[in-house]
Parts: C-alpha cells; sequence; structure tokens
C-alpha cells in the first residue's frame, strides 16, 4: 500500500482505527482542559489547551449525558478535577470528553473589568 506509508512519513496527517476501520486525517494537538471554574447553576468556564476559555452550561448536557445524573447535584458538581487535562467528578466515575465539552460550549470573552463610580 503505497498510499499508507506517504502518510506515515508525512507528519501533517495521523493514522486511526474507528470501528475496525483504518483513518487517515490532518494531525490535531489533543484538546486538554487547562484550568475551570463554576460560577453559577452548572455553569463552568473552562480553558482548553488552545488557549480559548469558553462558557459551559451543563443543564443543557444532563438530558443528552445519563452518566452526568448525579451531577444534578450542585455540591456533586463543584468538586471536580481535572485528571491529564479531563474534568472528572467522583474519583473518575465520571468524566467529559474535552472535545465533546468544547464542542458543547459557548465562546466566552470579556469586555474588560467593570468600574464603579
Amino acid at each position: 500500500m503505497p498510499e499508507l506509508s506517504r502518510f506515515r512519513e508525512n507528519r501533517e496527517y495521523q493514522m486511526f482505527e474507528l470501528n475496525g476501520i483504518v483513518c487517515v486525517n490532518e494531525a490535531h494537538p489533543e484538546l486538554k482542559v487547562r484550568s475551570a471554574r463554576v460560577t453559577a447553576d452548572h455553569i463552568m468556564l473552562v480553558t482548553f489547551s488552545t488557549g480559548e476559555t469558553r462558557l459551559c452550561d451543563f443543564a443543557e448536557m444532563f438530558s443528552d449525558v445519563p452518566a452526568f445524573e448525579p451531577l444534578r447535584d450542585e455540591q456533586a458538581f463543584e468538586k471536580f478535577t481535572i485528571d491529564h487535562g479531563v474534568l472528572t467528578w467522583m474519583d473518575g466515575d465520571i468524566d467529559i470528553s474535552p472535545t465533546y465539552l468544547y464542542d458543547h460550549s459557548y465562546e466566552y470573552s470579556t469586555h474588560g473589568e467593570l468600574v464603579s463610580a
């Protein structure tokens, strides 16, 4: 397979297996969570390895991901850790893929400090 050897030599592409099928795609740096903080009821500001900070509303995810059900308890939700770039809860029993989190979050930007007169 001469095509495969070309991709093996070219570092711009990566090979991976998905459901028993070998795929070739452009290489992307692995997305990781660098920091996070809870700001409101089931809402977090998460900074990713891209340098972006995004707003994540977990309340929107509860119906899509049944495994998150225990996180409806705000106290449980607030007790997260970051393990190797992944948000986890309950000693790793619950985690969320950084890619899924990024894809289900919103752009967030600050517009300067609020100053009182």
